[in-house]
């Protein structure tokens, strides 16, 4: 007598507990969904992921978010290093030393101290004007004695003054351009040499 076993594959079943449009936890069976909902709250929402890939064509995983019937991806949230800290801190650097260019200076090439503004604007205006005309021209230029902080802009006044002039200003803009520029040289050097990342962030203070 010959005995022929058959034996039968059964198939892995997945269902995914969707949570806050994430998937929270996953359940693989041999059972059901009508035995999924006997074992687990009536309130509980599960959706069978058997053989459902995300959207980048991985099978359906923890954290993965559901949103309008797709699977997308878990985001993944990147512990960041010593040298990707200093990356965003140096980036900072950058922006700060533009702004602190930009927020103008001050000049006593017209006789008197005088604030000017410094702006992208500004700074073209002052470099159009001083190519564009010859010497002796006079030319309109605005100008605060002080910077209202307080302002949403400042108090300008508009003068007028010679190329000649205008150019003693720009040289005095130009000064400006390279202090800020030297004192964003020291920061950089300091958030590179950083051991630690407690302290990259600390040196992005404009004040030695």
């Amino acid at each position: 007598v010959i005995f022929i076993f058959l034996i039968r594959r059964y198939r892995m079943n997945r269902f995914a507990e969707i949570k806050y449009g994430k998937v929270h936890d996953i359940v693989e069976t041999l059972q059901d969904m009508e035995w999924i909902h006997t074992i687990f709250s009536p309130l509980s929402v599960f959706i069978d992921v058997t053989n459902v890939n995300d959207t980048e064509g991985h099978p359906v995983q923890l954290g993965c978010i559901y949103e309008n019937g797709v699977f997308k991806p878990p985001i993944v949230i990147k512990e960041y290093t010593l040298d990707d800290h200093k990356k965003i801190a140096l980036e900072r650097k950058t922006n700060l030393v533009n702004q602190k260019i930009e927020e103008g200076f001050y000049s006593e090439a017209l006789g008197e101290r005088k604030f000017f503004g410094s702006s992208k604007e500004d700074q073209e205006n002052m470099e159009d004007m001083i190519s564009l005309h010859e010497s002796g021209t006079e030319v309109d230029l605005y100008v605060t004695a002080k910077p209202n902080k307080d302002a949403d802009e400042l108090a300008r006044e508009t003068i007028t003054v010679t190329i000649e002039q205008l150019k003693a200003v720009w040289e005095d803009f130009k000064t400006h351009r390279v202090q800020c520029r030297k004192r964003g040289t020291e920061i950089d050097r300091a958030i590179r040499n950083s051991k630690f990342v407690q302290e990259v962030y600390q040196f992005l203070n404009w004040e030695k």
